[in-house]
């Protein structure tokens, strides 16, 4: 999966519908807007959102979002979106 997305943002080939919305959603947290993904399924997701979060399943609490890590990207800081 993970190498998948990494692929399609390399060669921005083959986007697919939840790699091309959390682009955007990176695009806004990297312009200093603050995004919220809310609902029931905002984390485990049943839509295209539901990669933003991954969980290891051998760690309790062991969760990585991609979207955090733009904070050492952007000097002026994205904004705390969780």
């Amino acid at each position: 999966l993970v190498k998948n997305k990494l692929e399609m943002c390399r060669t921005g080939k083959d986007i697919d519908w939840g790699c091309a919305e959390l682009l955007a959603y990176g695009s806004l947290l990297l312009e200093g807007k603050h995004v919220r993904i809310s609902g029931q399924d905002s984390q485990r997701g049943t839509f295209s959102h539901r990669h933003a979060i991954l969980h290891d399943q051998k760690e309790p609490y062991g969760t990585w979002c991609g979207l955090d890590q733009l904070k050492n990207l952007n000097p002026i800081g994205p904004g705390d979106h969780t």
